[in-house]
């Protein structure tokens, strides 16, 4: 019984430690505390330019820190099969995304989820939420009228005011650390067996954070 009590004790003070970590700003903080009790941020974590992705969500055995950061930042997840999510902090120069500062994404125009299937890009406050903004939009996809090149290439701005091409344009907050998610429903299979390889979309700031 007590060897119980002690385990019961450990496992809450760990949610409470993953809780502040995962809460904070970033779910860096979580993959660094994974890796000081001996686990490897790379079981768990993909990079792929400044998008992150992880292993196994949506399955029984999953690690438990990829859990208290699923449980934070989203009600759930999907399988592999049926949804990858990538989530981006930084850009591709490892600065952190920040409101008063302007992004470009640039996507190739290569599809990467299978017939069926689509692809949305959002935006989240520090607390993993939507933030409200004047053009109420939230996201972007698949599903919406974007201006595209005749390569089948695009660009997607990221910024707090508008850019003068509203059908581009992702709202960002006006200041303080965001993050993106880029999600893509039924992906091509070598999205599931090497996400490290895919072609992502770079994240490149056309303007600086201001002072």
């Amino acid at each position: 019984m007590g060897m119980t009590k002690y385990k019961y004790i450990t496992a809450c003070v760990l949610v409470l430690i993953l809780g502040l970590l995962i809460g904070y700003k970033s779910v860096d903080p979580a993959l660094s505390f994974l890796q000081a009790r001996g686990g490897s941020g790379g079981d768990v974590a993909v990079q792929n330019g400044p998008w992150k992705t992880f292993k196994g969500l949506g399955t029984p055995d999953l690690n438990p820190v990829v859990k208290a950061i699923v449980a934070q930042i989203g009600l759930g997840a999907l399988t592999a099969e049926e949804a990858i999510y990538w989530i981006a902090e930084k850009d591709e120069n490892s600065a952190r995304l920040n409101g008063k500062s302007r992004y470009t994404l640039k996507f190739n125009g290569e599809q990467l989820h299978q017939d069926g299937g689509f692809w949305s890009l959002s935006v989240y406050g520090p607390d993993h939420y939507f933030v409200p903004n004047s053009a109420g939009v939230n996201s972007l996809g698949l599903r919406d009228d974007l201006l595209i090149n005749p390569d089948g290439s695009f660009e997607i701005t990221v910024s707090s005011s508008n850019p003068g091409n509203e059908t581009n344009w992702l709202p960002a907050p006006e200041s303080g650390p965001f993050s993106l998610t880029l999600r893509y429903y039924v992906p091509i299979t070598t999205m599931i067996s090497r996400p490290g390889d895919t072609s992502l979309p770079t994240i490149s700031t056309t303007q600086n954070v201001e002072g």
